[in-house]
């Protein structure tokens, strides 16, 4: 992390590497380098190479588009309490917290946050969401493939959440007022219920 911070990121890690870690409960997680100095000078952007072993709905209600979207939904309180506490000390105390911010409709939701979901933005550099304020696209996913996810120690591809609430050409669509973005197994873009279960692939950024 001295050398990250001292701007070192290119001569330690090239996107797509991977680091292995255990977690508290010892469950062998990967994460991957999805970009360098995406958001912040000396910084390096990680993202789950496969999803958490459960999965869980963003928020349990189903309403998210109209009540704070990923700033209030149960995803972010998960990730950022009960899974926050599972990594690494060491690995922990070099995450580097990041002000999330969305528009939806008239209002913009603010939240700081040590792991996030990725974003329709990130992901898709064809596909950018006005929703996804301030957001770049992560050089890690080019391609469907290398967006496609499976579960940590399973071998099947799976869908999996973004936080990105469905939108029209960015604003809401009241019909879908409760559906999220996600990605499908092949790596293409969809959207579902709030409520229903899919993967989790967190990201956070070092610092």
């Amino acid at each position: 992390i001295e050398l990250v911070r001292a701007g070192c990121s290119y001569r330690l890690f090239n996107v797509g590497d991977v680091i292995s870690f255990k977690l508290k409960d010892d469950t062998n997680f990967e994460m991957e380098v999805a970009g360098i100095d995406i958001y912040a000078p000396n910084t390096v952007v990680l993202v789950a190479k496969n999803c958490l072993q459960e999965d869980l709905p963003m928020n349990e209600r189903a309403v998210y588009s109209e009540h704070g979207g990923w700033s209030k939904c149960k995803m972010r309180s998960y990730l950022n309490d009960k899974f926050y506490k599972l990594l690494p000390d060491d690995f922990a105390s070099v995450i580097s917290p990041r002000t999330i911010v969305q528009q939806i409709g008239n209002d913009k939701y603010t939240s700081v946050d040590k792991l996030w979901l990725p974003s329709q933005t990130e992901l898709f550099a064809d596909k950018p969401n006005s929703m996804d304020v301030g957001d770049k696209h992560f050089p890690l996913y080019s391609t469907d493939k290398s967006r496609s996810k499976t579960r940590v120690n399973e071998g099947d591809t799976l869908w999996y959440w973004l936080r990105t609430p469905y939108s029209i050409y960015g604003t809401p669509y009241s019909i879908y007022g409760t559906h999220v973005f996600n990605v499908n197994p092949s790596g293409s873009l969809n959207c579902n219920n709030a409520a229903f279960g899919h993967g989790i692939a967190p990201a956070c950024i070092i610092g």
